[in-house]
């Protein structure tokens, strides 16, 4: 039999139908408050008054599990983009457990602990060119994602704080992204760190 090759718009709305499916056939409480599937519980803002405190940045939660979760999630997430993200499905369970565990790394921590390691490095790119990836894990300031929690950790007054150590950490001058922390333009800082840190 002769099969068609799908147009990309209809193989997008299958990819949506498929992921609204498992989203409505996930129990609410794996969710958090998000509709995106991946990451979902990432944006959760904290509600104990330990995770309120601003501490120094050295001190800030990443632990190797963390880094290793961190590693599972952006190699996943990269490797999935494009064509194969509807192959994420198969990978939602796993991806969802680091949930609970990664609510406690600061947003800054987990970019850092990106761009410190050269192979997730690489990948970041291919995580942020996909559709369902750079949502599901990025999002906006209207869609749940590590742009929607660094800005309500800095309306905890809990970013401008660290860009000098998170600056130092990346090997980057503080001055050249302090326009982004100003603008909460986290999709531009994102774009200026995947150019320049080596």
């Amino acid at each position: 039999m002769f099969h068609q090759p799908w147009p990309n718009k209809i193989f997008r709305l299958l990819s949506i139908f498929c992921i609204t499916a498992a989203i409505h056939a996930t129990p609410l409480h794996a969710l958090s408050l998000s509709s995106t599937p991946i990451l979902a519980g990432l944006i959760d803002l904290p509600d104990t008054e330990e995770e309120t405190k601003v501490i120094p940045y050295a001190e800030l939660r990443c632990l190797q599990d963390d880094q290793d979760r961190i590693a599972d999630i952006i190699i996943t997430l990269g490797s999935h983009s494009g064509a194969a993200e509807i192959a994420l499905l198969a990978h939602y369970p796993r991806l969802n457990s680091h949930e609970k565990v990664l609510r406690l790394v600061h947003p800054l921590k987990f970019i850092e602990t990106v761009f410190v390691n050269p192979e997730l490095r690489n990948w970041l790119p291919a995580v942020m060119n996909g559709f369902f990836t750079r949502h599901g894990f990025f999002g906006d300031e209207n869609t749940n994602g590590l742009a929607q929690r660094l800005t309500l950790h800095a309306k905890l007054g809990k970013v401008e704080c660290y860009r000098e150590d998170f600056a130092r950490a990346l090997n980057i001058p503080a001055e050249d992204i302090r326009p982004y922390f100003e603008a909460n333009d986290w999709e531009g800082l994102m774009d200026f760190l995947i150019e320049h840190v080596q």
